[in-house]
């Protein structure tokens, strides 16, 4: 089953664009893990100015496999010095994945 990775952190005070930055590279290698189908990272339009990052991941194992590695686990440790709180959460996918992801597409045009 499809599951849904959902990250998302307050930055410290001047730290924002180096956790753009993680971010961003994270979202490059997992590009190349098994499983991988598709992750943006977001950013909050109200003045909190949180960051975080969406994935989606063919399965469960997938997502723990990447998650486990030493080059992700040293990048999200960066993440974690680099802001006051950190939130992780795994969502299942329900409903066809596919259906899933077109939302999100039509979603992001508007």
């Amino acid at each position: 089953m499809a599951v849904v990775r959902f990250s998302l952190m307050q930055p410290r005070p001047g730290c924002e664009q180096e956790i753009q930055q993680i971010e961003d590279e994270l979202l490059a290698w997992f590009t190349k893990q098994k499983g991988f189908i598709m992750g943006f990272r977001i950013g909050a339009m109200s003045k909190g100015g949180e960051i975080g990052r969406i994935t989606l991941w063919n399965a469960h194992d997938d997502a723990d496999a990447t998650a486990t590695q030493d080059h992700s686990i040293a990048l999200r440790s960066r993440l974690l010095r680099l802001s006051s709180t950190h939130q992780d959460a795994l969502f299942e996918v329900k409903g066809t994945p596919l259906a899933a992801v077109q939302n999100v597409m039509e979603a992001l045009k508007k």
